[in-house]
């Protein structure tokens, strides 16, 4: 197990390197976003690196940032003096680019609904403000976030649905269809953002009556897909 474990970590990689000696990747596919890249600087600032940059050895004596271009640039606007980084070796640009890919593009799926409950249990502490200092959400997003957390999902979960009373639209047209997790997270923010805009907007047919008006004002430009 032990020898297992010294291939797979190898600790005498880990290497502060001097900012000056990174070079970032002409070939970096990842796209700049400003707003972002505030976000970051605001984040270091918070917690310090906590995440290495991946680098490889040039023979010009430099490092070429494989992975960690954005916090490099981040680290750089704070003027931090040194990096830790893990230090491939003089690897080729094309093991380079497999790694860049392998670990920036290895993610799993998130669970938005369990998301919501953490960004919300958050906000009870600390103000929108300050989360989305570090946070990469717009306000809306946020607040659509919060209020997710608060929208009871088991009421779409059961097989059957009560009978409406009398005064609430028997004998009326109705309408269902399976939902996917998806369309649940998908409705939940669609109502959360209607009872934000609308606070005495309640009922379920003036939130899903909403959603249609604004479909079918912009049905010129929409294209349906096989998701749709």
């Amino acid at each position: 197990m032990k020898e297992a474990n010294k291939k797979v970590v190898d600790a005498s990689r880990f290497k502060m390197i001097k900012a000056e000696q990174l070079v970032k990747a002409d070939w970096n596919y990842k796209e700049n976003n400003e707003e972002l890249t505030a976000k970051l600087v605001e984040n270091i600032k918070r917690n310090g690196q906590i995440e290495n940059i991946l680098v490889r050895e040039l023979e010009t004596g430099f490092f070429e940032v494989v992975n960690g271009n954005h916090r490099v640039d981040a680290l750089r606007h704070i003027e931090a003096p040194s990096v830790m980084c893990y230090d491939l070796g003089k690897i080729t640009a094309e093991q380079a680019y497999r790694i860049a890919i392998e670990t920036n593009e290895t993610r799993f799926a998130t669970d938005n609904v369990k998301l919501a409950g953490l960004i919300a249990e958050l906000s009870k502490n600390t103000s929108a403000e300050d989360l989305l200092l570090t946070m990469p959400y717009t306000n809306d997003e946020l607040q659509n976030f919060i209020g997710m957390a608060s929208f009871d999902f088991k009421q779409y979960e059961e097989q059957g649905e009560q009978e409406h009373g009398a005064d609430s639209g028997a004998g009326q047209p109705r309408l269902s269809f399976l939902a996917t997790a998806d369309i649940k997270v998908a409705w939940a923010e669609w109502q959360a953002r209607c009872k934000k805009l609308h606070p005495k907007m309640d009922s379920d047919e003036a939130v899903f009556y909403q959603a249609l008006a604004a479909a079918l004002d912009h049905t010129e430009d929409f294209v349906p897909t096989e998701e749709s």
